[in-house]
């Protein structure tokens, strides 16, 4: 027997935030196994004092959101990582991420894709697969630096090409929803980027068939 305490690690800016034993976590959700360990809420610390991290990292919990001043708090951020957990919403500050170029919120329990993301005009990469989103919002198309979207696993029916043709995407995953407009079968079977192209300008938007798992080991690194 032994008590689950919050792991916080610190390097070069980067901070995770995980159960002690992440590992655990991380085959427990690759077994389908419900873990009763890990964070219910950002830390009290993190919430009350202005840092200066760059990097944050608090994939495998249970959060359920992101409280409203956390982006206040962390103005420096360009990375930040939160999937495997329960989000359902962001908060409207969240657009104030005025430097975040990579989120991942992968495996959460977003219906749609957030306003304040679509106000994110230097994000350049975009994950939020395995969730019920069921829409892609036509202000997607604000997002002036977004050339990485991940939809894959998700509820959609159709996407709006022409508000998607305004981004500089070069990648779109949509593999596994419920798609009419692309064919859904087209999105699932390839995985050449000559298999379906959509030209929007100079880019090429893709789809892609598989994407393979993301190891726990990659989640520590840059």
């Amino acid at each position: 027997t032994y008590v689950i305490t919050c792991f916080i690690y610190f390097h070069k800016a980067k901070l995770y935030l995980f159960i002690i034993n992440p590992m655990l976590n991380f085959h427990q959700h690759v077994e389908g196994e419900q873990s009763m360990d890990g964070l219910t809420e950002f830390p009290y610390e993190l919430r009350e004092s202005i840092t200066l991290y760059e990097v944050i990292n608090a994939s495998f919990n249970h959060l359920t959101y992101i409280p409203e001043e956390i982006p206040l708090r962390i103005p420096h951020l360009t990375k930040l990582v939160l999937s495997y957990n329960k989000i359902d919403s962001l908060p409207d500050t969240f657009l104030l991420f005025f430097h975040l170029r990579e989120l991942d919120l992968d495996h959460n329990q977003l219906t749609t894709i957030p306003k304040p993301l679509t106000q994110l005009l230097t994000l350049e990469k975009l994950a939020l697969s395995h969730n019920v989103i069921n829409e892609v919002p036509s202000d997607i198309e604000n997002m002036q630096s977004l050339t990485r979207l991940n939809l894959s696993h998700n509820k959609l029916n159709s996407v709006a090409v022409q508000s998607l043709a305004m981004c500089p995407l070069k990648v779109l995953l949509l593999h596994n929803n419920q798609l009419s407009k692309p064919p859904q079968h087209v999105c699932n079977e390839g995985q050449s980027i000559s298999f379906y192209n959509l030209r929007l300008g100079t880019a090429s938007l893709v789809c892609l068939g598989s994407l393979k798992t993301v190891h726990s080991a990659q989640m520590f690194t840059g």
